[in-house]
């Protein structure tokens, strides 16, 4: 479910709509609790439900030494003939196989399903992902220019595990969409769903306080507060929003994102001077303090 993201989900759509047989390359940006995961999830099942070639993987941080264990997600246990996925490659079955040898038959296999039918490759939490999946995610966009692709990968908080090969790979995705906290009609509008009559703008304001406008959050407390009649100021109010915020709250480090600003060339969203993208996050892009 994608809480309070229909604007940045238009977008999204929209950008998916423009690909007129050629390659596109997109990176959905946000932090903890941002939606990204869940952006990513309803565009991967609409480029499905339209008859589209999808291919999709996680990168998980205990797998981010694995030589490509993004690519082998993306390709495991998929069939053309069930899913209009890419065949599974072979150069996996093959420990001699040199990793420019699987470069190339993995993008052939990409490459061949999209002589068919469009293909969306969708990788999320790309900040986890291994070395050489990075290279082949990079190579695959430079190389498919000509081919109805799309390229979705998602950036998220935590500890970077392989800084210059995501930097390279960044500097091939130009467009982007930033995923900001939600504005005070976005979060008035979901509060008033929730609450009912309860719901004026004093309690609005408070829970987009509380959750910095995080959707994450923000849908934990108004589930308690669903249960809880209280006002902004009472205690029972204050225990209600300290509890869920300290239950759902990541570790620390896990807020912020580092801004993609400096990375991408673009401008930053906050309108503020970009910063290095492995030190501090601008305001714009900063998560709610821990």
């Amino acid at each position: 479910m994608v809480i309070g993201r229909d604007d940045e989900l238009a977008r999204l759509r929209a950008m998916l709509g423009r690909r007129v047989g050629n390659r596109s390359a997109l990176l959905l940006h946000g932090g903890y609790g941002s939606g990204k995961s869940a952006l990513l999830r309803v565009l991967r099942a609409e480029e499905l439900a339209a008859g589209r070639a999808v291919v999709s993987a996680t990168a998980e941080p205990l797998e981010s030494s694995v030589e490509f264990a993004v690519v082998r997600q993306l390709f495991d246990d998929v069939h053309e003939t069930e899913h209009g996925t890419p065949p599974v490659p072979r150069p996996f079955a093959d420990p001699g196989t040199t990793a420019e040898a699987a470069e190339e038959a993995l993008y052939a296999a990409v490459a061949s399903a999209a002589t068919r039918r469009p293909v969306l490759v969708a990788v999320d939490d790309l900040q986890h992902a291994d070395a050489s999946s990075l290279r082949w995610l990079g190579y695959l966009i430079r190389r498919a220019d000509d081919l109805p692709l799309t390229v979705l990968v998602t950036l998220g908080p935590g500890e970077v595990a392989h800084e210059d090969e995501l930097a390279a790979l960044l500097r091939l995705l130009p467009r982007q969409q930033d995923l900001l906290p939600l504005d005070e009609d976005t979060v008035h509008r979901l509060v008033l769903g929730a609450l009912g009559e309860r719901a004026d703008r004093a309690v609005s304001a408070a829970c987009r306080t509380a959750t910095a406008g995080n959707p994450l959050l923000l849908q934990a407390l108004l589930r308690t507060l669903a249960t809880t009649p209280a006002r902004p100021g009472e205690e029972s109010w204050e225990e209600a929003v300290t509890g869920t915020v300290h239950e759902i709250r990541p570790a620390p480090r896990s807020w912020p994102p580092a801004c993609t600003a400096s990375r991408t060339g673009s401008r930053c969203p906050s309108r503020t001077a970009p910063t290095p993208w492995r030190t501090r996050p601008c305001r714009g892009c900063r998560a709610p303090s821990p």
